[in-house]
């Protein structure tokens, strides 16, 4: 997706990999490198997604690295832990595990998973669609 909002179809290359950049990698960096929305549509057979996700431990706090904050680069991002978001990502993308959440959040207050599902990385595309 461009900066306008467009989706775009990246050329096929065999001898090239596409790297998308996630949300713990964009809020490290305090927003220099922007996690990629992006989409697969396997339109064609010369065409392979194969994903590949790498995450900390669960309750690791992801916050900026300290090295490129100063008086101009204030955080960008309120801190998070890595397993909750990931948990909200999941909850919100997949219907099936949102009612099982709903069934746990009703038997017993599970923790974390009883917060919203928005992600905040998404609010810049949130906020140009409005």
């Amino acid at each position: 997706m461009t900066q306008n909002d467009q989706w775009i179809d990246v050329p096929v290359d065999p001898g090239t990999f596409i790297v998308n950049i996630g949300d713990m990698l964009e809020a490290w960096s305090n927003g220099i490198l922007r996690s990629t929305p992006h989409r697969v549509l396997n339109l064609s057979p010369e065409r392979f997604s194969m994903p590949y996700f790498v995450a900390v431990d669960y309750d690791t706090e992801i916050k900026p690295f300290q090295q490129l904050l100063s008086s101009d680069a204030k955080p960008r991002y309120a801190p998070f832990h890595a397993g909750e978001h990931l948990e909200r990502m999941l909850i919100r993308d997949f219907p099936y595990l949102r009612q099982r959440k709903d069934r746990r959040i009703s038997a017993s207050s599970s923790a974390g998973l009883d917060r919203p599902t928005a992600n905040p990385f998404e609010s810049r595309l949130n906020a140009r669609a409005s």
